[in-house]
């Protein structure tokens, strides 16, 4: 359980990082992350790295925050392709 957590943090701040979040930005994202870790079939840590990647792809930490980050998971899920091809496609969309 310790090392998941140490995942968690340590993805969480490489995000951080990429994103050039704010304060109030990290927290959300923590919240989000763990929130999105119970609902979905994928773990905190997993959904933390997606957001550092929709940065790499030049998506705002204000879509990242509001709905492109559940929109990944969503696709990834329904098209059954990973995570990394899910993030790209869903940053190309409106």
């Amino acid at each position: 359980m310790f090392e998941r957590q140490k995942a968690f943090e340590a993805a969480l701040a490489f995000s951080v990082f990429k994103m050039d979040a704010n304060d109030l930005e990290r927290d959300t994202l923590r919240s989000l992350s763990l929130k999105l870790g119970q609902k979905t079939m994928f773990s905190s840590t997993d959904v933390v790295r997606v957001a550092g990647m929709l940065s790499d792809f030049k998506v705002t930490n204000a879509r990242i925050l509001n709905g492109k980050l559940e929109r990944v998971l969503d696709f990834a899920c329904q098209r059954g392709v990973n995570l990394v091809q899910s993030a790209y496609v869903v940053s190309k969309m409106a």
